[in-house]
């Protein structure tokens, strides 16, 4: 028998003046609407010293992080000339940000220091596509004709496929198609630090 074993990836991060920039991650996913862009409000702790002013820049790129509440302590006290608080700012997801986005934020010290974090968000799953079919009549008996209304917005790929009960009810594996098979298909083409990189030209 095997000794349980977990592994945990760590970066190191150090800043010459004890400055830092924290994301707080909301709790549970962003909503995602199909017909309009979301707002949606993050909090971000920051610490500085001997700065009177940082300009604030905030990136959104669509493509999990471990809290423990053991591992969360009381922050100690400042040094003179150090500031500490929070603020907030909005960021703005179209339907497309689903289902994983990326938010970096980041000023540029007066010094030249960069001080940055960054933070991946769950997004509810969503199309943009919004797509509606109907029949004409809720029975239909065997060799009748059957109507049906395909309704989507523009330039959408639309497939329709009819199949009996009684061959779907025999069926092994359900034939439904769903949001989350849609995105199953994407998976592979997520775009990560090592994975389907722009700058990985043999893949292009």
């Amino acid at each position: 028998m095997n000794a349980p074993r977990d592994d945990i990836h760590f970066r190191r991060y150090f800043s010459p003046t004890n400055s830092s920039l924290t994301i707080r991650a909301p709790d549970g996913k962003l909503m995602c609407s199909p017909e309009a862009i979301q707002e949606h409000v993050l909090y971000v702790a920051y610490s500085r010293v001997n700065t009177t002013r940082s300009d604030i820049t905030i990136q959104v790129a669509n493509e999990r992080p471990l809290t423990d509440p053991h591992l969360l302590a009381p922050l100690p006290p400042l040094p003179p000339h150090y500031q500490r608080g929070e603020f907030k700012l909005s960021i703005f997801l179209p339907p497309t940000a689903s289902p994983i986005v990326k938010v970096l934020v980041w000023c540029i010290r007066e010094d030249g220091e960069v001080v940055s974090d960054t933070r991946e968000l769950e997004v509810e799953k969503c199309l943009v596509n919004r797509v509606n079919l109907t029949l004409t009549a809720d029975v239909a008996r065997p060799g009748a004709v059957a109507m049906v209304d395909l309704v989507s917005p523009p330039y959408s790929l639309c497939s329709l496929g009819v199949v009996d009960r009684s061959v779907e009810l025999l069926a092994p594996q359900r034939n439904t198609l769903t949001v989350d098979k849609v995105f199953e298909v994407v998976r592979p083409y997520t775009i990560t630090d090592t994975l389907n990189h722009e700058e990985l030209d043999d893949l292009y």
